[in-house]
């Protein structure tokens, strides 16, 4: 039998590692962990502000966000694997102690701190980039409004019903020139001087697309051939 030496406890109760049980090895162990994390949160759209750009919060993001905050702690013989539990901000750690699998745990503070991302920010301010004119068949206007407007998502601040067709004005130029060739809509851009921006020229962007009517098909027309007695062919004689 194997008495801890620092609390008296039998290994006939609880796991060892080496020469002590598992709970004093928990407490000698020097794993180093980042205290406290913050991140912002947009109070609009929920997106989170990580690793340097505004991106949605979903599963991805918050598995990632659990690998960096993970990331910060170490030991000197390695951690095999961790989690980390937001609802209780602790982080559960399995180390290599002396060739032994180890769990030791660490409370990680996360702060989230409520602000507004950028594109929320622009859309509140009416800000945009570029325009898209939407000109010709009616039909194909409209449906092809609803098509951008799924591809754009939020990035369309405006539309403006107009006699001559609709014009979408979009934040990003960016954004808009990939929204149209993923709908396969071939379109002619124009610059206009909006600004300037720390000595650096601003441009509008607009993009015009043209929508045509559809080809009608013309209906062949079979000609009609009547039919003729053959004895009335010619001119008939008079008879005497």
């Amino acid at each position: 039998m194997i008495i801890c030496p620092k609390c008296g406890i039998t290994n006939d109760k609880v796991q060892f590692v080496n020469a002590f049980c598992i709970n004093c090895t928990k407490e000698t162990v020097n794993v180093t962990c980042q205290e406290k994390f913050e991140y912002q949160k947009c109070k609009f759209c929920d997106n989170v502000f990580f690793r340097g750009k505004w991106v949605p919060w979903d599963a991805k993001t918050e598995h990632e966000m659990e690998k960096s905050i993970l990331s910060k702690c170490k030991y000197k013989d390695g951690i095999i694997r961790g989690t980390y539990d937001r609802a209780h901000s602790l982080a559960v750690l399995y180390l290599n102690v002396a060739r032994e699998q180890v769990r030791v745990e660490r409370k990680i503070e996360v702060e989230v701190k409520i602000s507004t991302c950028v594109d929320c920010s622009r859309m509140s301010g009416g800000y945009f980039e570029a325009i898209i004119q939407l000109r010709g068949n009616k039909d194909k206007i409209e449906k092809n409004i609803k098509r951008l407007q799924v591809l754009l998502g939020k990035q369309v601040v405006k539309i403006d019903q107009l006699k001559e067709g609709v014009d979408l004005y979009v934040m990003s130029t960016r954004e808009t020139g990939a929204a149209l060739s993923k709908a396969r809509l071939p379109f002619n851009t124009s610059k206009s001087l909006y600004g300037e921006k720390q000595g650096k020229r601003i441009y509008r962007t607009t993009f015009a697309v043209r929508l045509a009517d559809p080809v009608k098909k013309e209906i062949p027309v079979e000609e009609t051939i009547q039919e003729t007695n053959p004895e009335d062919d010619g001119d008939n004689d008079d008879e005497d």
